[in-house]
């Protein structure tokens, strides 16, 4: 469940964040969304949704990733990517970068990279068809490379 985890990751946040820490998400998945509110469709994206401003990576002003009914196949997993993708846009509105990290190689890494750029975020992909080790050098070297990308820790006055 995308969707789910990254609004229970955003939750946590708005909770329990701490004053002036960069706020983030580490997505790590197999990147494919298999589960989604009973019924979510087009129609439950918040109102001024617009694919081309949130996916225009190049700059051309036309979308470069969207999710609808043929999305995936056109099976049922368009509506738990397009959940994921909506709450993944809760986070950006929230001002959280989401960092994914997609494990195995039938991950849905179009999803997975839209999910992070996005929200500012980096995607990286640690392939199947490796030895547990090789995995585990993978992982390693994905948490270096994100831990790499946060910010120093700096002193910040709450006022008191």
């Amino acid at each position: 469940g995308l969707g789910y985890g990254l609004e229970d990751g955003i939750e946590l946040i708005a909770e329990q964040g701490r004053y002036g820490a960069q706020k983030s998400i580490l997505l790590m998945t197999d990147g494919r969304p298999n589960q989604y509110p009973s019924g979510f469709g087009l129609d439950d994206l918040p109102a001024g949704w617009d694919w081309d401003e949130l996916t225009d990576y190049d700059g051309d002003g036309i979308s470069d990733f969207e999710i609808d009914s043929n999305y995936s196949g056109g099976n049922s997993k368009w509506r738990a990517a397009l959940y994921a993708f909506a709450k993944a846009k809760e986070a950006m509105d929230a001002d959280i970068v989401v960092h994914t990290i997609s494990v195995g190689s039938k991950a849905d890494t179009d999803l997975m990279e839209a999910i992070a750029a996005m929200t500012r975020g980096s995607h990286l992909l640690v392939p199947g068809g490796a030895t547990i080790a090789e995995m585990e050098e993978d992982l390693l070297a994905a948490f270096s490379l994100l831990a790499g990308q946060v910010p120093p820790a700096r002193l910040i006055a709450d006022g008191n």
